[in-house]
């Protein structure tokens, strides 16, 4: 496999892109102005065998704070370089970049604003913020380029500034424009320590900005590294699913120099995902990518039975599960499917080989590696005409079962290849029929290809969380998990929750210590509210909107 070939950029003792391996990183939980608590966390983080740690620091004495930390963290010998977050305060900027070894801004907060109005910008209007943002940003490059420290330039779906979203509209282009504005202010001031990245908790959205990313790089002469991430993936199976679609994607195309797996969980518990993700990519080459491939609609297909054409994406298997709630039945089975033609990818096919390319034939593609199940899958294509395919797993070494499942799977589904999906049995029998029949659920309502339940999208614990997350993505999990098709957001803070707020359709914002707001999509419709009152008001809401069913 080819990796895209990029500069490298140095995070104090750590190299980032070029041939460096993919780093993994992670962000503490604890307040910023918490230094024991933070020390703690990333001794944490660096015997868990995280790269890189992430610290939010979102005022000026927070930042300040970065100096004792590393201090601390240098007393114990701990080494791992420090990042500190921004939002909303270029002053926190410039006092983190004396101490940090690598500052994150965010393009849509740092000099721009999201009112959560609509406004006309005129060109000569739009370009007047443009200098403005450059006014607001050069002392910072500059300071940073004198200390030889990096930036991640940070763009987020959930925080689009007004003025990208008046021209560009709440999509991947405007996400990439966003990044590009900070990126061609540092070149013309030489300074290019630059890593990018695009994150969204809707997978499909992040890997289009992503790649939308990489095609205007090239074709502006630009080759800086990414920094991967399905941001708010929620917590347990569903999150360690989603996560893997999203990066699973662009690492399989070569695109992507560091992860990190964005769970509603500690810290801790993000590095061995993002180290079985990685672990599943092995690149033996380097170099500009041939082709990046922008996503497509799913592919039209004759219809077999009820596998193809007009149908949703069916769930296949060799044994019978009975679904639970509105989960998905097992729908068919391969072996009693009439016409069902088998290409493996463990074995030599040469395209061309008298395949049928009518609606008489399905095809099962059965995968071995996640790695490379896209390019088997691409390959298979171009030779079957319409005819529908089955996308079936066949679990082999000693990866993760759901996370190679995810990926061998999911990152075709998410372009647009795939009229059913099947996990088969592994050879160690460890997964059961349910397990398998559960995982084929959460990849197709994580790939968003059939959803069957509640969507929960939940932002990761970080310093700025202004309650438990992991304990209230559980309980709003549990309470409204009945709820199909209902997507419900839950977010920490204000960072980037108004903005995800409009992707989803009713959510939990932190609004200050232990108090709630109350969203439905963008609209906040309750501030202030006690935790403990919070989830009878949201199921209130819901119902409010004849959006609530009763569960079974």
């Amino acid at each position: 496999m080819m990796r895209r070939r990029t500069r490298e950029v140095r995070v104090g003792s750590v190299g980032v892109g070029a041939e460096n391996p993919i780093r993994l990183q992670s962000m503490t939980t604890a307040p910023p102005q918490d230094v024991d608590g933070t020390v703690a966390e990333c001794v944490r983080l660096q015997q868990a065998g995280c790269e890189i740690s992430r610290i939010s620091t979102p005022k000026v004495p927070d930042a300040a704070l970065l100096a004792a930390v590393k201090s601390r963290l240098a007393e114990q010998g701990v080494t791992t370089p420090i990042v500190a977050d921004i939002h909303f305060v270029p002053a926190a900027a410039m006092e983190a970049a004396k101490h940090a070894d690598k500052v994150r801004i965010n393009p849509g907060n740092f000099a721009d604003h999201k009112a959560g109005q609509s406004f006309d910008f005129s060109d000569e209007a739009y370009n007047a913020e443009i200098d403005r943002i450059r006014e607001k940003v050069t002392p910072l490059y500059t300071l940073m380029k004198s200390r030889g420290i990096a930036v991640r330039i940070g763009t987020n779906h959930g925080s689009l500034s007004d003025r990208i979203m008046c021209r560009y509209g709440d999509t991947p282009e405007g996400m990439v424009e966003s990044a590009l504005e900070y990126v061609r202010i540092a070149r013309d001031l030489d300074y290019h320590d630059i890593i990018l990245s695009m994150k969204a908790s809707n997978p499909r959205v992040m890997v289009q900005a992503y790649r939308l990313l990489a095609i205007a790089m090239d074709k502006e002469n630009m080759n800086y590294p990414f920094h991967l991430g399905v941001t708010e993936a929620g917590e347990g199976e569903d999150g360690r699913i989603r996560s893997a679609v999203g990066i699973g994607a662009l690492l399989a195309d070569g695109i992507g120099d560091t992860i990190r797996v964005s769970l509603a969980e500690p810290p801790e518990d993000e590095i061995p995902v993002a180290r079985e993700l990685a672990a599943l990519f092995h690149y033996d080459s380097f170099g500009p990518m041939s082709e990046i491939r922008p996503l497509t609609p799913r592919r039209t297909t004759d219809a077999h039975g009820i596998i193809g054409g007009a149908n949703p994406v069916r769930i296949c298997g060799d044994y019978i599960v009975t679904a639970k709630g509105d989960d998905i039945p097992v729908e068919a089975n391969p072996a009693e499917y009439r016409g069902i033609i088998d290409l493996y990818q463990d074995e030599k096919w040469i395209p061309g080989d008298n395949l049928a390319t009518d609606g008489s034939h399905v095809y099962r593609l059965v995968i071995t590696d996640p790695a490379t199940s896209i390019h088997f899958v691409r390959r298979v294509i171009p030779h079957i005409g319409a005819a529908p395919v089955i996308l079936s797993y066949k679990h082999v070494g000693n990866a993760d079962p759901a996370l190679a499942a995810a990926v061998a799977v999911g990152v075709p589904l998410i372009e647009g290849y795939g009229d059913a999906v099947e996990i088969q049995a592994d050879a160690a029998g460890a997964m059961t029929p349910e397990t398998r029949h559960n995982l084929a659920i959460g990849i197709l309502q994580n790939s968003l290809t059939r959803i069957s339940r509640v969507e929960i999208i939940a932002c990761p614990s970080c310093g700025r969380t202004l309650f438990d997350l992991p304990e209230v993505t559980q309980l709003v999990k549990r309470r409204f998990s009945h709820l199909k098709g209902v997507k419900i957001a839950v977010m920490g803070c204000i960072v980037n929750g108004p903005g995800e707020m409009a992707d989803a359709d009713f959510g939990f914002v932190g609004g200050a210590p232990g108090k709630i707001n109350l969203y439905k999509g963008y609209d906040c419709v309750e501030k202030g509210i006690p935790i403990k009152e919070a989830y009878d008001r949201m199921a209130a809401l819901i119902k409010s909107h004849d959006m609530w069913t009763d569960p079974a």
